[in-house]
């Protein structure tokens, strides 16, 4: 194919009317064939329009906002750059799709404190002007971004939201369940695991246990199942007010808030001289199947019997058999006289029934 040359020695210029146009017409009723440039383009106006349905570039990296008059900074366009796509109405603003580089947006967006404190600055995805969503794979974060002590970092514009990295060390996380946790802790599988393996107890007696607790009320689980003398057997244990208020042994039940202990078919009471109650709603009564045994306390050398009280008849047993053969003894209190004796036995009444 033959090509027409036009050669110069110097540089060429076409001009045209102030306002004019210049046009590079390769077919005029196809519009096919090319322009080839094989020096560098430089355009100097301030609009750039390509109509091209497909682009290829071959840099790869684009400049934007080349020429920036300041340093570290975006000053044009209320201090961002970016990229938006045209989605109608003859390219309006106000719906497109951005994404843009903020110079002035804070990190995060309110008065937290940074180890550097001169971080601003945050690239924004938007539709319609409204932030959207972004769908990604995975997103990678740098070790230990910004200086801050955690490994991994998010915002939701309050305060970093730090995820657990995973390293088995109990310095390296927060305790969930106190006041000295922190509220932006998000906690993956290995948080929850690595807490549950190592957290130690603020409770006084128990250096290692796994409980669940919201304020002061908490459900405690120890786990030794091979006690020495100092220490204490496996349990369970349940707090109200950070008091300990009912424990699970395995041979036994204790409630301290009550001062009673469940063990071997028996309710001892824990506190010293005092009664053990048991009342029924209304017209109910205590039923007792199999009878009820007196027992005399063969233990205790201080043993006495129960003293008197206004308004009650108390029935003691004694190893000591009276006049009426029963060894069965009672006391009562009307508030001014006490009356004491021995229930005699049917065989002794039909006796004495004779003689008098």
């Amino acid at each position: 194919m033959s090509a027409d040359k036009l050669v110069l020695s110097g540089d060429y210029i076409v001009q045209t009317a102030p306002g004019g146009t210049i046009t590079l017409k390769t077919d005029v009723t196809t519009g096919t064939g090319q322009v080839v440039i094989t020096g560098n383009l430089v355009v100097q106006g301030v609009q750039t329009t390509i109509e091209s349905v497909n682009a290829t570039i071959s840099d790869n990296k684009i400049v934007l906002n080349s020429g920036e008059p300041g340093v570290d900074t975006v000053t044009a366009g209320s201090g961002s750059a970016g990229i938006s796509i045209d989605r109608g109405n003859q390219d309006a603003d106000n719906l497109a799709s951005t994404l843009y580089w903020n110079e002035s947006g804070s990190w995060p967006n309110h008065t937290y404190s940074l180890p550097n404190s001169n971080v601003t600055g945050i690239w924004q995805f938007q539709k319609k002007q409204q932030f959207t969503a972004i769908e990604v794979a995975a997103i990678k974060f740098t070790s230990n971004p910004l200086g801050l002590s955690a490994n991994y970092i998010l915002t939701d514009g309050y305060g970093p939201l730090n995820i657990y990295s995973g390293v088995n060390n109990a310095s390296n996380y927060n305790d969930l369940l106190t006041s000295s946790g922190d509220p932006n802790d998000i906690p993956n599988v290995r948080y929850v695991q690595d807490y549950v393996a190592n957290h130690q107890s603020n409770l006084s007696y128990a250096t290692s246990a796994t409980y669940i607790q919201l304020g002061g009320e908490a459900v405690m689980i120890n786990d030794n199942p091979n006690p020495g003398p100092f220490t204490t057997a496996s349990n369970v244990v349940t707090y109200v007010n950070s008091m300990s208020s009912f424990e699970v042994y395995e041979d036994e039940i204790r409630i301290p808030a009550a001062g009673l202990v469940l063990t071997n078919s028996s309710i001892e009471g824990q506190i010293s001289n005092a009664d053990i109650q048991i009342l029924t709603n209304g017209n109910g009564v205590l039923a007792v199947n199999n009878g009820i045994s007196f027992q005399t306390v063969f233990t205790s050398s201080n043993w006495t019997p129960p003293l008197p009280q206004y308004g009650k008849t108390q029935v003691y047993s004694t190893t000591t058999v009276g006049a009426g053969s029963t060894g069965l003894l009672f006391n009562h209190s009307d508030g001014t006289n006490v009356i004491q004796g021995e229930l005699i036995s049917a065989r002794k009444a039909l006796l004495l029934g004779i003689i008098f």
